[in-house]
């Protein structure tokens, strides 16, 4: 493969480096106009979601997701004053609710 002139070059690590800061910051939540993608942090997505995160991917209202969470059906845990989900436990949650019958 043929090497990249200089300037071509650098222009493609200074892409490579905004993608990085963006995907930082969707991760950290500093903007607000989307969830994170799961593909945002890891090959594997984050390993926490926000609640309305899980509002969205189980198709229900956020009081629905708390309602949960305070019955002790759907394990959280507390980061200060933030609420988070395990993505392996909602995962765990989902399997063990699919296995429930109806």
């Amino acid at each position: 493969m043929d090497k990249l002139p200089p300037d071509i070059a650098a222009v493609a690590r200074l892409l490579a480096q905004v993608r990085a800061r963006v995907l930082l910051e969707e991760a950290r939540g500093w903007t607000q106009s989307e969830p994170v993608r799961p593909d945002a942090l890891t090959p594997l997505g984050p390993l926490l979601l926000k609640v309305e995160d899980v509002a969205k991917a189980l198709s229900v209202g956020r009081s629905e997701v708390y309602k949960l969470i305070q019955s002790g059906e759907l394990p959280s845990i507390k980061i200060g004053r933030l609420r988070r989900v395990s993505a392996e436990e909602l995962r765990a949650w989902v399997k063990r609710k699919s296995g429930d019958s109806v």
